[in-house]
């Protein structure tokens, strides 16, 4: 029997779908989220970190690979999503309800569950970091240029830009790719084209195409680590660790910045703080800004900096708790 019709006819057994359920369970949680474009409920897996009472937490929806369904759904939240919440993210892992993976016109189940999750108490209101392995990859970037609005960064771990996926809704969203180069798939042969139209459009791109990979790249959390610090910032959970940045010396030189909508402001940079800038104006009263709103010319100001933090010697990088 092959591969594929072996894992259908396990998935139409009582007793196995039985045993999944139990493990997801028992990781997390489970709920069902109505569905109103293919006529049936949206199962959701998911996990999320012990909150004192009164106590939020952002989301994350991570979207499994091939055909979506329970077996994926298990993949998925074992690969990604019991680790996000690890480190303070609320999870939900959409299983698909007939097969098919949730790009194309299956992306709006998304944005249903996105709406159903926002009705949780324990759901920090913002933004959703999306996720996605492999199809979720996919999905995961269509539904970010749907609702860029609603959607703080993308990890696909691989993905490939779907044709229905709108580039101008990517614009400065922080978008986080790994693709095998020996992908069976031969995405590494898309690898090229993908990273210029990301960057045309103006994403925040954090692209690697791994040598000597497959379709299966590894989840190197040390890279995603940074990764949320450095492009989420005050939108990851309170929880985790944030990056502060020793700065340079002529970092201290006061500067004209400027906003996305155009105001500017004269200060001096005092400080960066994962996506956060705190800077000094001449009245000493400190300004805090979310690098998102400031525009490009200032954020690669900013990313100059970062690298070159990175590159001195000693401790250039300090952690501590985020309170």
């Amino acid at each position: 029997m092959a591969t594929a019709e072996c894992r259908k006819v396990m998935s139409n057994l009582p007793w196995f779908r039985t045993c999944l359920a139990a493990v997801i369970v028992a990781a997390g949680f489970a709920s069902r989220v109505a569905g109103e474009d293919r006529g049936a409920s949206i199962q959701t897996l998911g996990a999320r970190p012990e909150l004192p009472d009164g106590h939020q937490a952002p989301l994350c929806i991570v979207l499994p690979g091939g055909p979506g369904r329970m077996p994926q759904a298990t993949g998925a939240l074992r690969a990604l999503g019991n680790d996000l919440a690890k480190r303070g993210w609320i999870v939900v892992v959409p299983v698909s309800p007939d097969g098919a993976s949730f790009f194309g016109a299956a992306a709006k189940q998304v944005l249903q569950v996105m709406d159903k999750m926002a009705e949780d108490p324990k759901v920090r209101p913002g933004k959703v970091l999306l996720a996605g392995l492999s199809n979720g990859g996919i999905a995961a970037l269509q539904v970010a240029s749907m609702a860029p609005d609603r959607v703080s960064g993308v990890i696909a771990v691989p993905g490939v830009l779907h044709p229905a996926v709108r580039l101008s809704g990517l614009k400065h969203l922080p978008v986080y790719i790994r693709i095998g180069a020996d992908d069976y798939l031969k995405w590494g042969e898309t690898y090229a084209p993908m990273v210029r139209q990301l960057k045309n459009v103006g994403a925040r791109l954090d692209a690697k195409l791994l040598q000597g990979i497959g379709h299966g790249v590894p989840i190197e959390w040390d890279e995603i680590d940074r990764w949320i610090e450095r492009e989420l910032g005050a939108l990851a959970p309170a929880k985790t660790m944030h990056t502060e940045i020793a700065l340079p010396s002529t970092a201290a030189r006061p500067r004209v910045w400027t906003s996305r909508k155009g105001s500017k402001v004269t200060a001096r940079l005092s400080k960066i703080e994962g996506n956060q800038v705190v800077l000094l104006r001449a009245n000493k009263k400190p300004l805090r800004i979310l690098r998102t709103d400031l525009s490009p010319e200032d954020d690669a100001y900013l990313t100059s900096l970062i690298k070159t933090a990175e590159e001195l010697p000693g401790k250039a990088i300090t952690r501590g708790d985020r309170h």
